[in-house]
């Protein structure tokens, strides 16, 4: 076979064009070296092994862009293993965020043996002279995935953090500085709201007995769990406080009708003896919700002890 006659007994890369003329051939033969070089590959994830909380783990991935012979007949690569994956860490600070199977991402190939380093985590020799391998990538992530639903997005005007379970602050100590801090979508937390004020909308009022609700009608009270009463599944129960019972400083205290509690009340007074004032007789007035401590079992301002203040009563975010 001459080049100036060639004879194809296969279909190859090569074409008519790559025979005439030493550049052309020349040029042929780089096309094929640069070939075998392996620079960046979109892979999809079939495996993942360690990651969590302890240290960065690998992937195992199937390349998605097929090899094809000279007739254009595919030719699916092999499963890559034990590929390194990419973490967003300085030091102990981290945002751990694992591959998970079915992510499709690029994957970029060292130009050298990379085995001793991934074995070490320290420099070394490479263990081979291969150069551009499929055997020495490294996975970045991020490629042709789908619509996330638990995700931190950051707009022009905020950062919105969104979750359809929960998100879980664990810090010795959370500090938030807000100058106003909308309650609008926080479901399951109860707040105290005047009694002459209108219930907004969103929110239920606590009820003083075990009142269970649909979690078909109120779905997000799911954060509820089973504290209230409920299976927690298809009902929950609503944060109650009985009759005479009020919340004090995180805890729930009982007060008894008629008992009065230990305290004093100063006189504006200098002096005073035997129910006289400069010599004349005088008469004390209480006023209404104060009490009376002259006379216990009658106590003054209504049928409660309670101390005279604005009337309040507990809602719930649903």
């Amino acid at each position: 076979m001459s080049l100036d006659n060639p004879v194809f007994g296969y279909q190859g890369r090569a074409n008519s064009n790559d025979y005439f003329g030493e550049y052309n051939q020349l040029l042929f033969m780089i096309r094929q070296v640069l070939s075998k070089v392996n620079v960046a590959a979109l892979c999809e994830v079939i495996a993942v092994h360690g990651g969590g909380l302890g240290p960065v783990g690998f992937v195992d991935l199937q390349p998605l862009v097929n090899q094809v012979d000279g007739y254009g007949n595919a030719i699916p690569q092999g499963v890559l293993h034990n590929i390194p994956y990419m973490r967003m860490q300085g030091g102990v600070n981290a945002i751990i965020l694992d591959p998970q199977v079915g992510d499709v991402g690029v994957t970029v190939f060292a130009d050298r043996d990379i085995t001793a380093v991934k074995n070490t985590a320290k420099q070394a020799n490479p263990n081979s002279n291969r150069r551009f391998d499929v055997a020495d990538g490294l996975y970045l992530g991020g490629m042709l995935n789908g619509i996330p639903s638990q995700y931190i997005q950051f707009l022009s005007n905020k950062i919105q953090i969104t979750s359809p379970t929960e998100i879980d602050l664990n810090a010795p100590l959370v500090t938030v500085t807000a100058p106003e801090i909308d309650l609008s979508s926080w479901a399951g937390i109860t707040v105290a709201w005047p009694t002459n004020a209108t219930i907004p909308a969103g929110w239920l009022q606590c009820p003083t007995a075990q009142t269970l609700v649909s979690l078909s009608s109120y779905p997000r009270l799911i954060v509820l769990g089973t504290s209230w009463g409920g299976d927690g599944v298809n009902t929950v129960g609503l944060p109650y406080f009985a009759a005479g019972y009020v919340p004090v400083q995180g805890i729930v205290a009982a007060l008894t009708h008629g008992v009065v509690i230990d305290h004093t009340h100063p006189i504006g007074i200098s002096s005073i003896s035997n129910g006289l004032l400069n010599g004349s007789p005088i008469t004390y007035m209480l006023p209404a919700g104060s009490t009376n401590t002259a006379s216990p079992n009658s106590p003054q301002g209504g049928p409660d002890n309670l101390a005279a203040g604005r009337g309040t009563r507990f809602i719930v975010k649903y």
